[in-house]
């Protein structure tokens, strides 16, 4: 089983989601931390074991407003092997997804941020279902040439239409929260993996 283009699942926070993920072939499991969150030792601990239930996907770290201790401490006890930041101080050896601001000077900070790491890759938020004709010709000539991570605000099927659009490096999807201990609807990571999924 595979998938016709990278997928990273953003948010992770239950193993239902990383483990049907993981089976599917999903390449990169995220998991997002703020100052508080590194410092939650149940919250850490409970990451940290999803990771360690699942084979295959990278682990990335999600920075949203980490420190560079607090992201020593986190790899301390997470195998993460990369980070999705802007804050390039806290790279340190690890792989980076640099996160993209939509403006008209993204392939200069593109060509910045891969003169410092040259195997990045960036993570693009859209609104798949209002780009013009010229937005998508634009967004093509970046899939050409970078490895972009495509991310849209306005659902899945705009997500998987603009990959048959511009054949991106990769997508991501969120995850969710179960509703209750061992229980979660998946219908929404389904829809988009299956519609992915081609025959080996």
């Amino acid at each position: 089983m595979s998938l016709k283009t990278i997928v990273k699942l953003s948010r992770v926070t239950n193993l239902t989601d990383a483990r049907y993920a993981a089976g599917m072939g999903v390449q990169f499991i995220g998991f997002a931390f703020d100052g508080f969150e590194a410092a939650n030792a149940e919250l850490l601990t409970q990451r940290t074991e999803i990771s360690q239930w699942i084979s295959g996907p990278e682990i990335v770290v999600e920075d949203e407003g980490l420190n560079a201790e607090q992201m020593q401490s986190l790899l301390g006890v997470l195998p993460a092997t990369y980070i999705q930041t802007r804050n390039l101080d806290l790279v340190n050896g690890l792989g980076l997804i640099y996160p993209l601001t939509k403006s008209a000077d993204a392939e200069l900070e593109i060509e910045k941020i891969k003169g410092l790491f040259p195997e990045a890759l960036f993570l693009l938020e859209l609104n798949a279902s209002e780009l013009s004709e010229q937005e998508i010709a634009d967004l093509q000539v970046l899939c050409d040439h970078y490895q972009i991570i495509l991310k849209s605000n306005s659902g899945s099927e705009a997500l998987l239409e603009l990959v048959e659009q511009v054949s991106p490096f990769g997508i991501e999807i969120m995850g969710g929260d179960e509703e209750r201990p061992g229980y979660k609807d998946l219908s929404d990571i389904m829809d988009v993996l299956e519609a992915l999924e081609v025959e080996d």
